[in-house]
């Protein structure tokens, strides 16, 4: 999955370029993400020791490989239309000069 997902990738246009400078006033969210990660860890295994909104079986686990792929494949496809539309207003996607 993970190459057939870089394969089609690369002709994305996708960038490494600086973009746009950061608002020092969102950092907040820095910190309110690791405490929901930290909490998403503790009670993930709290409930799975528990018992609680256990799920099991293949099926499932393939019904998560599926939704993983298919979200991976929505997001490189939305960013190819929004290149596109930038490219047609005048825009630079890559953020270079050219």
């Amino acid at each position: 999955m993970t190459v057939v997902l870089a394969v089609l990738a690369v002709p994305s246009g996708g960038g490494l370029s600086s973009g746009e400078k950061e608002d020092r006033g969102n950092r907040w969210v820095l910190g309110a993400f690791s405490v929901i990660a930290l909490l998403m860890g503790f009670f993930s295994s709290y409930t799975d020791r528990i018992g609680f909104w256990t799920l099991d079986g293949d099926v499932l686990r393939w019904v998560g490989v599926v939704l993983c792929f298919v979200g991976r494949l929505l997001r490189i496809i939305s960013g190819v239309g929004i290149e596109k539309s930038l490219q047609r207003a005048g825009g630079n996607p890559a953020g270079t000069s050219a």
